[in-house]
């Protein structure tokens, strides 16, 4: 008898060779394909034919003919259709051969329908802001329009005698929006009542929607998103070999290069549409109205750029309608409910549908012409209008009573794949409904307030004076905030099980947040998890978790932990969750729903609603079209007589210069400047007003100090008495006797200077903060906020000074962050200065030198090991010389490289007698808390 056909992965047995290769397809069993296999070398050669010294040669040919800011190859070195690899960075990049292809380059621009409007020619020729006026007539208008002004406030404005002055085109809300309404449309909207028939509802289900195809048309005009659009699928890898594959965006993903494979054979360009809909309260106080608002976006745009709220990448494109169903059954009203969700999306997404069928000519930012294509119980058995049967059918399956839902007829999709991890509330509303719960019932309510409110304050991050158990509205901020403490507040108070299972439940978060994720980082986030089910018992056990009135739960029957289980399987499939989240659309909640439903009169407000958002988009294109079209003008070249006009007059020279002002992307679509991360690795270029310059840059970190010291001139041994440093004078001697070169130099070494040898000067200028700016871990070209580490001395409020800790570097041949804490010590800041030099040697090689004092901390070893078993941090500890002293030395202030977040050591109970303000003078042993930022966090445990 022949051997039964197997999974090559787990063994099991069946039937049909058919049916292992459907058991190898599930994405979420452990024996899933990895897209590493579609990937392999030899395959690739014999595939796509050709000798390999040929393909050889071509990439040799080819490298160099790519954008080093772009994965986009240039479509006319792909003739021949084989996959083309690239190399760069140490990463091998292969891309879908012949995908993306350009059909003609005569296709429509975001210009083309200013140019084709019916007053276009005004436009050109007339008055560039017809129908208003002028510029600052423009500026107003859009201003009263986009404002969150009603009507009548409006009308009252524009009432004012100074307005009356200023002889308007329009003089009440009612012209204003006439004018409004004959500038370039966005795509309508329209209006259908949803039959519900058999059952009735209490009021008519009506359906407010948008051309789904022209939406996404519009975002493929959108000048902003030029260069943010990946239109070929890729794969990346680490090595040649092809062994580890790096997932960062969705086109690198498996399911957009399946989607390729069978997207009119291969050649025509995949988009991936992202659709959101989630019900938002209108009215929170009285009436109880809700509005179901659907958002759709382009997953080709990277994520940095989508999930960027003034980008206005998600663009609403239906209302659905929310009706009560007229029943007996609660039950049955929710699954009607549910049916209703999806008549109307079928109706939505109609024209994707056909698009995804048949294919469609779009045209991209640049005018490229792209063709685009893009389990449910059987109707004729059981009738969907008999709810009890139905239902009861459903229940074997464990289905929802949906007949028809949405995806049925739409050719690509499957709900296993593009249902993607959400970490909004999967990640951060499960770690304060769960996480919080159970350290609070381990560790009890006061005890955990209490330590959460003698952390030590750390500049521009939030502190729980409070503590967190009496929180009010809390956001997902909010939960980033107390978790980044959680684990170490924890620590000794709570059964070494439950942090280890609440510790591994973190790290899963951390891990799973990265915006590039590798075939071996998978693995780690699937072992974090399985971590936490390792040690869960322990949750139970301690008596961790019980439902409000304390009775214990003994089962791990929550859906957001099942939810989890699919995260890992989604990588390889369709990239990092973290560019799913759901933060930008709820967000976008607010200006969609929330806003425009304030300015109306409570009747009928989705229909007002809808004329909102059109009136808002149409003022946005505007805008952006006029400073598009200004610019052209600005930039066509001039006559010979052109510096002679100017010249003569002035005034017309301004004019000009005014109108061509460059503004940024934030700026082209807000109307105003938003609030920016200051760039000192910017300012640190320019030149600077005062000497030495206050900002500068030490590999990859830029340096701050405020231009005007905390203390002008003070003698040193003044600055020792007042900042607590007795040994400032002998660690002077040591300091030059020993750096000559800007080397980094090490702290708490042994010193055999004389401590009577005389300083070149007697006097410091003394700073209390300093700021510290680097780069992001996973993309060295974003810029993150800068971070202020404080050292000031004792004063009112800090009665034994305020001094935080930081990394510091001693080997100048690690480079932080990738080098973790290899060549870095921690150590904690006293006392950031500068010699004075006297008259005569301001031009010494130290009179430039920011110099900082540190007192060293060690790393504890812990049974053999350099972090805690427990929580997996690292443990560090004051460490004092023979007489007492603090083991400090004077350093470099480049030298530093990090904040150093410590948590005090608090044991099984915190002493009382702490404040916020002391509790990290009077301790001795802390944390190196890695969960302080995500940031932090890859470059100590990655």
């Amino acid at each position: 008898m022949p051997a039964k056909p197997s999974c090559p992965q787990c063994g099991k047995s069946f039937e049909e060779e058919i049916q292992v290769q459907r058991h190898l397809d599930q994405p979420r069993t452990k024996c899933h394909q990895r897209p590493t296999t579609f990937a392999d070398a030899a395959e690739l050669l014999e595939q796509f034919a050709g000798p390999s010294h040929i393909l050889r040669q071509q990439h040799r040919h080819f490298q160099g003919r790519f954008r080093h800011d772009s994965l986009q190859p240039d479509p006319e070195y792909f003739p021949d259709g084989r996959t083309r690899s690239v190399q760069r960075d140490a990463l091998v990049t292969d891309y879908y051969p012949g995908a993306a292809r350009v059909v003609h380059q005569h296709g429509t621009k975001f210009m083309d329908a200013f140019d084709q409007d019916r007053f276009a020619k005004t436009h050109n020729t007339e008055n560039l802001y017809y129908p208003f006026v002028d510029r600052p007539e423009w500026e107003l208008a859009d201003f009263l329009v986009t404002s969150d002004l009603s009507m009548a406030a409006i009308d009252r404005f524009l009432s004012l005698p100074l307005i009356r002055q200023l002889h308007l085109s329009f003089q009440s809300a009612n012209q204003l929006r006439g004018l409004v309404e004959i500038l370039p449309s966005p795509p309508p909207w329209k209006c259908q009542h949803v039959d519900t028939s058999p059952h009735q509802t209490k009021t008519v289900a009506r359906l407010f929607y948008r051309d789904t195809v022209e939406c996404l048309q519009t975002l493929l005009h959108n000048p902003l998103f030029t260069d943010s659009i990946d239109f070929s699928p890729y794969r990346v890898f680490t090595t040649a070999q092809r062994l580890v594959q790096v997932y960062s965006k969705w086109m690198s993903g498996d399911i957009a290069w399946r989607m390729q494979i069978e997207a009119t054979v291969g050649r025509g360009c995949v988009l991936g549409v992202i659709l959101s809909s989630d019900k938002t309260h209108i009215t929170n106080q009285s009436g109880g109205k809700v509005s179901h608002p659907l958002l759709m976006s382009l997953a080709n745009i990277r994520s940095e750029v989508r999930k960027k709220v003034s980008h206005h990448a998600f663009v609403p494109v239906a209302f659905l309608p929310v009706v009560d169903f007229i029943h007996n059954n609660q039950r049955m009203k929710s699954v009607l409910s549910d049916r209703l969700y999806h008549q109307c999306l079928d109706i939505v997404v109609k024209p994707l549908k056909i698009a995804a069928q048949i294919g469609i000519m779009l045209s991209d930012p640049l005018g490229n012409s792209r063709q685009s294509p893009s389990t449910v119980l059987n109707p004729s058995t059981f009738d969907p209008n008999n709810l009890v049967a139905y239902l009861e059918a459903c229940g074997e399956h464990q289905l929802n009573g949906v007949a028809l839902p949405f995806w049925r007829d739409w050719s690509l999709s499957d709900p296993a794949y593009f249902l993607t991890p959400e970490i909004l509330h999967t990640f951060f509303r499960f770690s304060y409904d769960h996480d919080l719960a159970w350290c609070i019932r381990a560790v009890s309510l006061a005890e955990i307030d209490f330590r959460f409110s003698i952390l030590q304050p750390i500049t521009n991050h939030r502190h729980f004076a409070t503590g967190i158990t009496k929180l009010k509205q809390v956001t997902r901020r909010t939960q980033r905030d107390f978790q980044r403490y959680l684990i170490a507040v924890i620590a000794g108070a709570a059964p070494a099980g439950l942090v280890r299972a609440v510790c591994s439940l973190v790290d899963f978060r951390y891990l799973a947040q990265s915006p590039i994720i590798n075939s071996d980082q998978c693995r780690k986030i699937s072992a974090a998890l399985e971590g936490f089910h390792t040690h869960k018992q322990c949750i139970i056990n301690a008596g961790a978790r019980c439902r409000e009135k304390g009775q214990l739960i003994e089962h791990w029957e929550i859906p957001k932990l099942e939810l989890m289980q699919s995260v890992t399987p989604s990588i390889p499939l369709v990239g990092p969750p973290i560019h799913w989240t759901a933060d930008t659309t709820e967000r976008a909640h607010i200006d969609v729903v929330k806003n425009p439903a304030a300015v109306t009169n409570n009747v009928d407000f989705e229909s007002q609603i809808c004329r909102n958002l059109d009136r808002h988009e149409k003022c946005r294109t505007f805008s952006l079209a006029l400073h598009l079209r200004k610019n052209e003008v600005g930039s066509q070249p001039t006559d010979d007589n052109a510096d002679l006009d100017s010249e003569n007059n002035p005034q017309h020279e301004q004019d000009v210069d005014s109108d061509v002002e460059p503004l940024e992307p934030d700026e082209l679509v807000l109307g105003v400047a938003p609030r920016r991360v200051h760039n000192y690795f910017t300012s640190s270029a320019k030149p600077s007003t005062v000497f030495p310059p206050r900002s500068f840059i030490s590999g990859p970190v830029a340096f701050h100090l405020g231009f005007h010291p905390a203390v002008g001139s003070m003698g040193i041994s003044d600055v020792a008495e007042k900042y607590g440093l007795p040994d400032l004078h002998p660690a002077l001697v040591h300091y030059f006797c020993h750096n000559h070169d800007d080397r980094p130099l090490a702290v708490g070494g042994q010193r055999y200077d004389r401590t009577d040898v005389p300083l070149p000067f007697q006097r410091l200028q003394v700073w209390h903060k300093v700021r510290l700016q680097q780069m992001a871990y996973h993309d060295p070209t974003a810029i993150l906020p800068a971070q202020t580490l404080n050292a000031s001395p004792p004063a009112t409020g800090w009665p034994r000074g305020r001094y935080d800790a930081a990394l510091v570097n001693v080997d100048h041949s690690m480079v932080w962050p990738h080098s973790g804490l290899k060549g870095h010590i921690v150590c904690e800041i006293r006392l950031i200065f500068r010699p004075i030099p006297p008259r005569g040697l301001q031009d010494a090689w130290w009179s430039t030198k920011f110099l900082v004092y540190v007192a060293r901390l060690d790393i504890v070893s812990v049974h053999g090991r350099d972090f805690d078993e427990v929580t997996g941090m690292r443990v560090v500890r004051r460490v004092t010389r023979a007489c007492g002293t603090p083991t400090g030395d004077v350093i470099l202030l480049s030298q530093l490289r990090a904040l150093a977040p410590l948590v005090p050591k608090f044991g099984g109970k915190a002493n009382a007698c702490l404040t916020a303000q002391t509790s990290s003078y009077y301790s001795n042993q802390f944390y190196l808390n890695h969960h302080f930022n995500k940031e932090l966090y890859y470059a100590l445990c990655s």
